[in-house]
């Protein structure tokens, strides 16, 4: 799996994304600090450049039903929303990308 870190100008650490496995098939996960929104839609689209050309097939994430806007993020880099599922004794909302 990868982190990476992303900091502001001052070299804070503001966000974190990540691919969770060296699997053919893998879960992105990612936070950000609420004070920048906005970049996140750019990293998540950066992060599947970098797994596809390092070999991944398909990535993943699932998102809290009430996050919008992780949601969004991931409609804008291009995953297709597969619905509601359940993880973990709880539900959430499933998105993949095919690579």
């Amino acid at each position: 799996g990868f982190i990476f870190l992303i900091r502001d100008t001052e070299s804070n650490i503001i966000a974190a994304i990540d691919i969770k496995s060296a699997e053919d098939e893998a879960e992105v996960g990612y936070w950000i600090s609420s004070e920048y929104p906005g970049i996140m839609t750019n990293a998540v689209k950066k992060l599947i450049e970098v797994a596809r050309n390092v070999g991944y097939k398909k990535l993943w994430a699932t998102t809290k039903l009430e996050n919008l806007k992780s949601q969004n993020v991931l409609k804008r880099a291009g995953f297709t929303d597969l619905g509601d599922v359940e993880r973990k004794s709880k539900q959430r909302r499933k998105f993949e990308i095919i690579l």
